[in-house]
């Protein structure tokens, strides 16, 4: 059964997102989307079936939707994780278990989160340590007086979205036992940790898009959430 409805958020805008069930689980996977990413991509749409047919129901939602309302350059980290809280609140009292997949900068919007009520959290190659990523793609257009990020095509930000990116580091001390991180081998975005975090590497683009990388990383997902 796939259900699709909105939610509004704290500051006045929708949430469109998509539940999918079919066993009706009492435990429910969310996935958190990266920069200019969306809920349908092929790791979040392909993973709500595998999920579902390992008796969890699954969420995805767009942290700023196509339809209307609000724009990447109209938000930064903390509104996606508010956004993220409302999702939250909205299942907290409805599944016995929760559980978080976030994939690049959906980590961080993770890590802001309040995750008291959370069974446990995997973060697929997530964008932790900016430094690379800041002094590289991020690029202030002095000519039109904006941030851009240039991924084959520029995406605009918005300068807070820059200074949150810049603290990002700031946010792993709140790595706990709750997490597991899966490393894509092919990118640059590993980390070291001083905290005792579990951690996987998978050979594998940072969108994990190789044949057959799918399904290593959905049972990579899955094996932390059943341990």
């Amino acid at each position: 059964m796939e259900k699709s409805l909105t939610l509004k958020t704290s500051d006045n805008h929708v949430i469109y997102w998509t539940l999918n069930s079919k066993n009706k689980s009492d435990k429910l996977v969310i996935f958190v989307h990266g920069l200019g990413w969306n809920q349908n991509e092929h790791v979040f749409f392909n993973g709500a079936r595998f999920f579902n047919n390992n008796w969890f129901d699954t969420f995805r939602f767009d942290l700023y939707p196509w339809e209307k309302w609000r724009n990447l350059v109209d938000c930064w980290i903390t509104t996606h994780t508010q956004d993220l809280e409302v999702v939250i609140q909205e299942f907290i009292w409805k599944y016995k278990e929760i559980y978080l997949v976030g994939h690049s900068l959906g980590g961080p919007t993770i890590l802001l989160a309040n995750i008291e009520n959370i069974k446990k959290i995997i973060l697929r190659d997530s964008v932790l340590d900016t430094k690379r990523l800041y002094d590289d793609e991020i690029k202030f257009d002095k000519e039109r007086n904006l941030y851009t990020v240039n991924w084959w095509i520029d995406i605009i930000i918005w300068e807070k979205m820059v200074k949150e990116m810049k603290s990002i580091e700031n946010l792993n001390p709140k790595l706990n036992e709750k997490y597991k991180i899966i490393y894509a081998e092919k990118t640059d975005l590993k980390n070291d940790f001083k905290a005792n975090i579990e951690h996987t590497i998978i050979n594998s683009s940072h969108c994990f898009n190789e044949e057959g990388i799918e399904e290593t990383l959905f049972q990579e997902t899955l094996n932390w959430f059943l341990s």
